[in-house]
């Protein structure tokens, strides 16, 4: 009879224990989660692209064999593919956790997508005409125990290596933009921030939450 109840006990003992292990963290610590994948991945963003304005520019290199080897025949030649989007905002995204992924040390998974109202491309030496635009970079993030894990793709050029051109490196013509003889405050605003003029610094969006 004494062993049974010890057993029990144990059992019970061993299931809270288990259960507090996948417990959901409380809103605070998740929103404190949130907020740091939505400043990696704003940092990822501005590390290929580069902000003009109202638009923002990224660079792929394509094509050629790379490291002076021969170019095959009749292989695509070498060039840089530049991609320019305007009016980029964020939205970030939380996938929900499993107990699994709980007990397994996850407490944050999910990414955010960066949206331009429109986006035109620039190869074989010319601008292409602007259309319609979309997603034009995702980042997806995995927070396990206690690291961040980060990776980003350009759904855009889906082939090459991204770089973050440099601001003499871009094509001749003028990118559409507004141009001023001096830099603008706002133009420091990341993707998911917006220049608030009452207290003149950019504040960041609730959406990106």
């Amino acid at each position: 009879m004494g062993g049974s109840v010890i057993g029990r006990f144990a059992l019970c003992a061993l299931l809270i224990s288990a259960s507090a292990l996948a417990v959901p963290l409380p809103l605070s610590a998740q929103g404190a989660l949130s907020a740091e994948a939505t400043r990696l991945c704003a940092n990822r963003f501005e590390a290929s692209w580069l902000r003009r304005g109202d638009t923002w520019v990224t660079a792929h290199t394509v094509g050629g064999s790379g490291g002076g080897f021969t170019q095959p025949l009749g292989a695509p030649q070498r060039q840089t593919i530049f991609v320019e989007a305007h009016t980029v905002t964020s939205r970030l995204h939380e996938r929900g956790l499993s107990q699994a992924d709980t007990l397994n040390g996850i407490r944050w998974q999910g990414g955010v997508n960066f949206f331009a109202k429109a986006l035109r491309i620039h190869r074989d030496g010319q601008w292409g005409a602007w259309r319609n635009g979309g997603v034009v970079f995702q980042c997806f993030l995995t927070h396990k125990h206690n690291q961040w894990s980060v990776s980003a793709v350009d759904p855009v050029i889906a082939s090459g290596q991204q770089f973050r051109p440099d601001p003499g490196q871009m094509p001749g013509e003028a990118p559409l933009q507004r141009q001023s003889p001096e830099a603008r405050p706002q133009d420091r605003c990341r993707p998911c921030e917006r220049w608030n003029e009452q207290q003149r610094r950019c504040v960041q969006w609730r959406a990106c939450y």
